[in-house]
């Protein structure tokens, strides 16, 4: 396999720009404020994961207290999926109080498309977050691309999501996910 150069990479990224942003968009497009960086939660919540990632840690006191700095700084979105600290992640944000930041989830296909289950997957995460919407919701991997979107996009003609979210997908994949119709 041939090494790619870093001309070759900037002109992948140029064109994964190009094919799937045709905008500039800016935060009134977006209806919200865009932070200089987002908080990720991966390790947030179990002893034994935050131990494997971290080599230590850290109990949901000093989280609590974490997360509360962060957004007396600014820092206002938190990066969230299903399985982060090993489920408990989603739970302490939810506990926490989550309703004056940006919330953004995954959905992550495994296996076989079945109808149903990102609003299945969505539903739990609302029910962690004791929240009626997210305000970004990931499709995580290029699995049934237009089944997963089209529910996705059902969602959020309901309100419960506000902003979609392509992760993990090739170009071609971007393409793709870019042309289905918003019916």
């Amino acid at each position: 396999m041939k090494k790619l150069s870093r001309e070759d990479v900037t002109g992948i990224s140029k064109q994964i720009a190009d094919a799937f942003y045709d905008y500039k968009y800016n935060e009134e497009d977006l209806g919200m404020k865009l932070p200089i960086a987002v908080v990720g939660t991966n390790s947030w919540g179990s002893a034994a994961y935050g131990k494997v990632l971290r080599g230590e840690s850290v109990d949901t006191e000093t989280i609590r207290k974490c997360y509360e700095r962060a957004k007396e700084k600014g820092l206002m979105i938190f990066d969230l999926a299903q399985d982060y600290g090993l489920g408990k992640a989603q739970k302490m944000i939810g506990e926490f109080g989550c309703g004056d930041v940006v919330i953004s989830s995954k959905f992550t296909p495994v296996g076989a498309y079945k109808e149903g289950q990102v609003r299945k997957s969505l539903e739990k995460d609302l029910q962690d977050f004791k929240r009626s919407y997210v305000d970004i919701y990931w499709l995580h991997l290029p699995s049934d691309i237009e089944k997963n979107l089209n529910e996705i996009i059902t969602l959020v003609k309901e309100g419960k999501i506000k902003h979609v979210g392509i992760s993990n997908f090739t170009l071609d994949e971007c393409r793709r996910s870019k042309r289905i119709e918003v019916c």
